[in-house]
């Protein structure tokens, strides 16, 4: 069988489920990791074989970084100066022999961007890869691997690289089998491809049924001593590629809702603090220029934006019912109505204090009238304006 093939499958492990937030994928990715420093010797080596070798190192440099000593990456630099075909690179992956393999350079590329290298002479490799449309390697079964690794680093000419997997999919959305599914979904992300055009893809993901996805599946090949063909399986791995490619999934649509909120987040907080600032302008300018001072003041020291935007988080906290949606409207004139009160009550705290300033005091009055004749324009004709006063009464008692 294919020496060490346990090392480079659990490489890949660790490699799928990084930057997971699920405890139970950070338990595996820890035990991972120890096992794989336990088979390293004292030059950083795992095998002969540097396809192997920087695949490890990559994992437990992307989750261990605190481990590579100087006199570790020495020895690493040390064993690629001995692998080189020539100074920069390509490596072979072999010392006795003079192939140079696709796979051990994007492995060792990879361990290179993340200590913050870049070869230039394994850049053309992958890119002279990308023209041939060939990203075959020893040992792996299909070019998935060899993709989804080039997509956790490498980001020349990624829309290519994107568009040669796109083509690979068949008609319904999904490649060879469940692993190259899987690995395809997670090289497009990491290549950039918009997570809202995968829809189907990720569909077709969910619709393996649970039995093919624990289901071995073919991930390393090589021959065997009578020349007869070894297939290498891991039902552990096709289980670290799926999760992996739905998280990485996941947390990309995350991040563009959280984008879209904060988008909508900045535009209510602009318009009521523009519309805070807005009424002084009817004042005279003695009390105007006292007015906006407490206003920005207010405003400069809300650093959560509490204050503004109180109405806009409750509304948010609570469940969609389509029977009964708050106005944007309301929303509005409530963060300008609580920046008026914040306004209003700093300055009469500064009396109480004893530290107030007189020319201040018609701008308080000014924010709390504007206060009242807010919540006095709500909901006209009910019980809400004797809940009000009787509030304000409390606040004033």
């Amino acid at each position: 069988a294919y020496e060490n093939d346990s090392i480079l499958t659990t490489s890949f492990i660790i490699l799928s489920l990084a930057g997971s937030n699920d405890k139970e994928a950070e338990d595996i990715i820890e035990k991972a990791a120890g096992f794989l420093v336990s088979r390293k010797d004292e030059d950083w080596m795992f095998n002969k074989n540097l396809n192997t070798t920087f695949c490890a190192l990559s994992a437990l440099l992307l989750i261990k970084p605190e481990i590579f000593s100087g006199e570790a990456l020495a020895k690493i630099l040390s064993l690629l100066t001995s692998h080189e075909m020539k100074e920069g690179g390509p490596y072979k992956t072999f010392d006795h022999k003079k192939e140079i393999d696709l796979g051990a350079n994007v492995a060792i590329a990879y361990f290179l961007k993340l200590k913050g290298a870049e070869l230039p002479e394994l850049n053309r490799l992958i890119d002279t890869a990308l023209d041939m449309r060939n990203f075959s390697s020893f040992p792996y079964f299909s070019h998935f691997p060899i993709l989804f690794l080039l997509s956790c680093f490498y980001r020349h000419k990624a829309d290519h690289f994107a568009d040669f997997i796109m083509l690979e999919q068949d008609k319904g959305g999904k490649w060879r089998d469940q692993s190259d599914t899987s690995l395809a979904i997670s090289s497009l992300l990491g290549f950039g491809v918009d997570p809202c055009l995968m829809d189907k893809n990720i569909g077709c993901l969910l619709m393996y049924p649970p039995e093919e996805i624990v289901h071995p599946s073919i991930f390393l090949t090589t021959k065997g001593k009578d020349g007869q063909d070894i297939f290498i399986t891991s039902p552990a791995l096709r289980i670290a590629f799926y999760v992996g490619a739905l998280q990485r999934y996941g947390k990309k649509i995350e991040n563009i809702s959280d984008s879209k909120n904060k988008e909508k987040e900045d535009h209510f907080y602009q318009e009521i603090k523009e519309a805070a600032e807005r009424k002084p302008e009817m004042l005279q300018e003695d009390i105007r220029s006292e007015t906006k001072k407490i206003l920005s003041k207010i405003i400069r020291t809300d650093g959560n934006r509490e204050i503004l935007l109180l109405s806009y988080f409750f509304r948010k906290s609570l469940k969609q019912n389509k029977n009964f949606e708050i106005p944007d409207g309301l929303i509005k004139k409530l963060g300008v109505a609580n920046a008026y009160l914040w306004s209003a009550y700093t300055i009469y705290d500064d009396f109480l204090d004893e530290e107030g300033r007189p020319q201040s005091l018609s701008s308080a009055n000014f924010c709390l009238r504007e206060f009242i004749f807010i919540f006095k324009d709500l909901l006209p004709g009910s019980d809400f304006q004797d809940i009000f006063s009787a509030m304000m009464d409390d606040l004033d008692a």
